[in-house]
Formats: structure tokens, sequence, C-alpha cells
């Protein structure tokens, strides 16, 4: 495996969780009646409908699947229950490094430097890499 590519990979898919929960909420938002103002309209072979359902279900997979992993992460014990905080801090709650320092500190009884906790967050996206069910995150030496 591409240590590097699947830790760039797997930190995409945790930045997308933020833009999976809007289109979630959006979808949930707009499921109204439909609105006929009754016009004739040109035929139209796109069910857009059924297309935004798809969409939120996509997004809903997502959001489970990522969950699902940090999850799996803080039942394999330390170090990976650390590491499943550092990532549900940074990309689900959207906090900054240094907070999570901060909670690391309290938890560790000891300071996290900047550089170590660098260390920290690729080895946590390594291993939500390794965990995470889809190949797309398993990127192979070329």
């Amino acid at each position: 495996m591409n240590k590097k590519a699947c830790i760039a990979a797997a930190r995409n898919e945790l930045q997308k969780y933020e833009e999976y929960s809007i289109d979630v909420r959006r979808a949930r938002m707009a499921l109204v009646s439909p609105v006929s103002d009754g016009q004739p309209k040109g035929q139209s072979f796109v069910n857009t409908a059924e297309s935004s359902i798809v969409a939120d279900l996509d997004s809903e997979h997502h959001i489970l699947v990522i969950k699902n992993v940090l999850a799996g992460m803080r039942q394999m014990g330390e170090p990976n229950e650390m590491y499943a905080i550092i990532l549900e801090m940074k990309y689900l709650q959207q906090f900054a490094n240094f907070d999570i320092r901060k909670k690391l500190h309290t938890k560790l009884r000891h300071s996290v430097p900047s550089r170590t906790f660098n260390d920290y967050e690729n080895e946590a996206l390594w291993t939500f890499a390794m965990l995470h069910p889809s190949s797309d995150l398993h990127v192979k030496k070329s």
C-alpha cells in the first residue's frame, strides 16, 4: 500500500463529512409536496425526485460508514481510541488542532507538541484508511 496516498484519500473522505451532512439536511428539508402551476411543460425524462433521494441515500451511507469506522477504531483500544478521538474532533466536530491537543493533554496527562500531534493524525488517517471498506482508500503502490 502507498501510505501517503492512503492518508490523503482518508483525509479527503473525512473532509467531505460536512458536505455529506449538509446534503442530508438539505434533502430532508426539500421533501415537500409537488406544486403544479397548471402550465404545460416540455417532456422530461429525468426524475429529479428520484435522483435527489439516491444522492441523499449515498450521503447517508458515507456518514454511516465514517461513523462505523471510527467506532471500530475506538473498540481496538489504545492508541486507536485516541486516533478516533482526533479524527472525530477534527473532521466531524470541526475543532482546531490546538483545541484537540488540549483535550489530549488532559487525557494523556502530558502535553502533545504540534509535530507529535501531526504524527498522531497521520497514523489515525492511515488506520482509518485501512479499516474503511471502500477500495478507493486502499491505494496500491505503482
